[in-house]
């Protein structure tokens, strides 16, 4: 349970299937990027994606902040319900995985050009 003041029930099942969407949303995000990828342009599209995602982890709080703004204020009952339960840290937290996962891809797919090994074990 969180000891943050106003924090209930229902906000933990909100994180919870927030962070089991953000987990669902990397894990299909790898898989797809490594097999879509050509074996030619891993190399441009892995250091795209690397300062991308350092770009995304350098401004994630002021990208959450956003995120978090337009969400709260969408028309949709779901979304606005959805995004008050996660909370404006939560949607920075959600904007800092994502900068991680874009910069893990990038990183992986560059180490993919030069590393065999990487190649045999990913089925690159």
């Amino acid at each position: 349970m969180d000891s943050r003041p106003g924090s209930s029930p229902s906000y933990e099942w909100t994180r919870f299937w927030y962070l089991a969407a953000l987990a669902v949303f990397g894990g299909g995000w790898l898989i797809l990027v490594g097999l879509s990828v050509d074996r030619d342009s891993r190399q441009s599209i892995g250091a795209i994606f690397a300062i991308l995602g350092i770009w995304n982890i350098l401004l994630h709080r002021k990208f959450g902040r956003d995120i978090y703004r337009r969400g709260i204020r969408s028309k949709v009952d779901f979304i606005s319900t959805f995004w008050q339960g996660v909370g404006e840290q939560g949607s920075q937290e959600f904007d800092l995985m994502l900068g991680i996962m874009l910069s893990l891809t990038g990183v992986l797919l560059l180490l993919a050009t030069q590393a065999p090994w990487i190649q045999r074990f990913a089925g690159f």
